[in-house]
């Protein structure tokens, strides 16, 4: 849509200010239109149409985004935590020590704990 209508910038401007707000605000908040108020104020030499063809874009990309960076995080985040659960059991092995009951888990975007316990099924 926006090579078509010949704002690449616009898609651009978009994706960075959905990935930089990220971790400043909820995620359910993200699509509001105070926060696309916001980037129009950092794009504000942007023409009546550029600005016009934003809300359009904005309107749909920023939910989708939201959702992608929420996606990659949760996948990321599991995917680490059983890597570094690996590596517990393997150390645990080798020292002949019973594994950990837990492991807690913190986030730079939140302020809080995950507390992480292994699955009975999932134990060496």
């Amino acid at each position: 849509m926006a090579w078509e209508k010949g704002y690449p910038d616009v898609y651009r401007s978009i994706l960075s200010f959905i990935l930089a707000e990220y971790a400043h605000t909820d995620n359910y908040r993200v699509w509001e239109e105070i926060e696309f108020q916001r980037l129009l104020q950092r794009q504000s030499f942007w023409n009546e149409k550029k600005t016009e063809f934003a809300r359009e874009l904005y309107i749909i990309l920023a939910p989708k985004m939201a959702k992608w960076v929420v996606d990659c995080g949760l996948f990321i985040f599991g995917y680490l935590v059983r890597e570094f659960w690996n590596k517990i059991v393997d150390l645990n092995k080798k020292r002949g020590a019973p594994l950990e009951d837990e492991i807690w888990v913190a986030s730079i975007f939140h302020l809080s704990i995950n507390v992480m316990a292994p699955m009975k099924y999932m134990l060496p």
